[in-house]
């Protein structure tokens, strides 16, 4: 992508999804994001797929922030990334009046996290799957500590199941735990799978 390129993009009021670790495994190269983020462009980040990219959207923040830092010699601002994660995400894809931000009348998709820096963005930037307290997708929970059982009334309702991650117990919608399983089965081996990170047998 040239300069002119980035112009055009700009004025054309587009954006773009930046999936630096697919495009460093794949191409070893990747695209002139300061230049993207100067311009004044819409700018998100992806994953690509996980056969190329990052394993989750947390492993790949940090991917991409190492990746700035290698490339420019400075850090890509935390709450930047932030944005690019949330609100820029929303717009890119003609969501913002509904979601990517805590506001009245929007979805309440909300991402709790452990606490380990007083820095809200550094934090993000810095959590990984076992720093998730609770997640929410337009109020329903679907992810949490058991401490947040209440929400569910206070035992798991039909639908959910109960899962150790990082040695906490935690409640899912859903039975990973059973699709876990059956694809150990079909293989025949005990494959560990990254996007997945707890033991079946486990809850």
């Amino acid at each position: 992508v040239s300069d002119d390129d980035i112009k055009k993009i700009a004025k054309a009021g587009a954006s773009i999804s930046w999936c630096g670790a697919s495009n460093m495994y794949m191409f070893n190269v990747t695209c002139k994001i300061r230049k993207f983020l100067k311009a004044g462009i819409n700018c998100t980040i992806g994953t690509d797929s996980t056969h190329s990219g990052a394993i989750n959207m947390l492993e790949e923040i940090k991917y991409d922030r190492g990746l700035y830092r290698n490339l420019y010699g400075e850090d890509l601002d935390a709450k930047t990334i932030f944005l690019m994660v949330t609100q820029n995400s929303a717009k890119a894809f003609w969501m913002d009046k509904k979601t990517g931000a805590l506001d009245d009348g929007k979805l309440a998709d909300i991402l709790v996290m452990t606490a380990h820096n007083t820095n809200p963005y550094e934090n993000l930037v810095e959590a990984s799957m076992n720093d998730i307290e609770l997640l929410t997708m337009a109020g329903r929970p679907i992810y949490g500590g058991e401490r947040f059982l209440p929400l569910l009334g206070g035992s798991l309702p039909s639908g959910y199941t109960a899962i150790k991650v990082g040695g906490k117990r935690m409640f899912v919608l859903g039975d990973p735990s059973a699709l876990y399983k059956r694809i150990r089965t079909k293989l025949n081996f005990k494959k560990k799978l990254d996007f997945l990170p707890f033991e079946p047998d486990e809850g």
